[in-house]
């Protein structure tokens, strides 16, 4: 399951960054204000709390802007580091050890405060749904998976140091809903993120 996430997220980020890199600023001149329309794609990097561990997330996210404050669009990220654990399962004698696989994809929104300042602050909100997978080490078998539903608050720190390059640092709680497993729950795949994203486009 770890490499079909994998291609379904690089092709995810492919796609967003190049409708991103398509987008033009439109200026439509009134007395009182300019309204903006233009927006941005890149990656995503995490270090992620999951499943009692801490592991590595890699994305893309991207979408529309409208006058420099309110973003929407499309994210998909996924686990790409090993998630090693013990088998939860009393009727085994010897545990088998597993390994476990997740990715997702969805929609995000998000706020930004005050844009036209060096450093800022945007608080955004990924609502995915994904799969997750456990997986026997020894014999390379997938033994149990699940749909589930995920919902991301967050926060960006953002540096506007290009015209058309952003990077953030973010802070999000991934919080995962409907897991049907016998080895993890809900609680062991939710956690804190801490990590990067990069956004290349029009501001």
């Amino acid at each position: 399951m770890k490499a079909k996430s994998t291609i379904i997220i690089v092709l995810l980020f492919l796609t967003i960054s190049s409708y991103a890199q398509e987008m033009r600023t439109l200026f439509k001149e009134s007395k009182s204000r300019t309204n903006t329309y233009g927006g941005y794609g890149g990656p995503l990097i995490n270090s992620t709390q999951m499943n009692g561990e801490w592991g590595l997330m890699l994305g893309g996210r991207g979408g529309v802007l409208i006058n420099h404050k309110i973003a929407f669009g499309g994210v998909g990220m996924g686990l790409v580091s090993d998630n090693v654990f013990v088998e939860n399962d009393s009727e085994v004698n010897a545990a088998e050890s597993l390994d476990l696989g997740f990715g997702a994809g969805g929609i995000f929104v998000e706020y930004i405060f005050k844009p036209d300042s060096p450093v800022h602050f945007s608080i955004p909100l990924n609502m995915m749904a994904g799969g997750v997978s456990v997986n026997d080490i020894s014999s390379n078998t997938e033994i149990e998976s699940s749909y589930v539903f995920i919902i991301e608050p967050g926060v960006n720190i953002e540096f506007h140091v290009a015209n058309q390059f952003i990077p953030a640092i973010n802070i999000s709680y991934r919080q995962v809903i409907g897991s049907s497993l016998v080895n993890v729950s809900d609680k062991d795949l939710s956690g804190l993120s801490i990590g990067m994203v990069f956004k290349f486009g029009d501001f």
